[in-house]
């Protein structure tokens, strides 16, 4: 007998099967939903210049609509439109003209594109974890942009003083992931796995093997993008007829397991 598959594929198997009953408007909602997820990690990894000492910019500047760094925002959403599937390229359009912006191009925005191209060139695969593998190892050797520091000492008067170091383009990599749903294939989906290039990947003298570090984000991207697709918008749509096997889909209990 075939050993089970880890429990991030068959979630994202699942959503996969689920996806042929997404009509346009559940579409939509679920692009949207990915948006705020990615721009919350965007958030979390981005090296801002106005961290502060905690290098924590606090609960409302993840918020995509409400976020005060609104020159990131814009270069976050224009590169999507740029460059993601049709269905999230919509939403960050959509999201840049309820602010009032167009989509501009910027340099700062350039790591996403390297770490983008270096990624279709692996595609398509069979095994998505071990191109990520691959991919974080090859941008971690030949491009020390996207290399994360620790702590750092600071010499000030005489006096010694710890600080974190510059951060690196992690954030550059999860981008270019997120609007890859070809890697787990998925074509064009209107859905996006948000963190799977986190900042520990990219650390040096990390104490966690890569693979398992994939593992865990995987397995709560996967679990993240289902939960976007159940229950809150089943219920907005509970009247549709695609809204009982897309629930069923996602969250019969069977012989399959889990």
């Amino acid at each position: 007998m075939l050993p089970s598959p880890p429990p991030w594929q068959l979630m994202l198997a699942r959503i996969e099967g689920a996806l042929p009953f997404v009509g346009e408007e559940l579409g939509a909602g679920l692009a949207f939903a990915s948006l705020r997820r990615l721009w919350c990690v965007h958030v979390r990894d981005y090296a801002f210049e106005n961290l502060g000492p905690s290098h924590n910019p606090g609960p409302e500047a993840a918020e995509l609509m409400r976020s005060w760094y609104a020159n990131e925002r814009q270069d976050f959403l224009s590169w999507i439109a740029r460059r993601a599937p049709p269905a999230l390229a919509d939403a960050a359009r959509t999201a840049l003209a309820a602010k009032g912006l167009t989509e501009r191009y910027t340099e700062a925005m350039e790591p996403a594109d390297r770490a983008l191209e270096r990624l279709d060139a692996l595609l398509p695969t069979s095994d998505p974890r071990a191109a990520l593998k691959g991919w974080i190892e090859a941008l971690r050797g030949e491009e020390n942009d996207f290399l994360e520091g620790g702590s750092e000492e600071v010499l000030i008067e005489g006096r010694v003083f710890y600080r974190f170091a510059q951060r690196g383009s992690a954030w550059a990599a999860s981008l270019a992931a997120a609007v890859r749903p070809h890697l787990f294939g998925m074509g064009t989906a209107p859905v996006a796995l948000a963190g799977l290039a986190p900042r520990e990947v990219f650390r040096e003298g990390r104490d966690r093997r890569t693979e398992t570090i994939l593992t865990e984000v995987l397995s709560l991207a996967a679990r993240d993008l289902a939960d976007d697709l159940s229950l809150p918008l089943i219920r907005h749509l509970r009247w549709r007829t695609n809204a009982l096997p897309i629930f069923m889909l996602l969250r019969r209990r069977g012989p399959c397991g889990g």
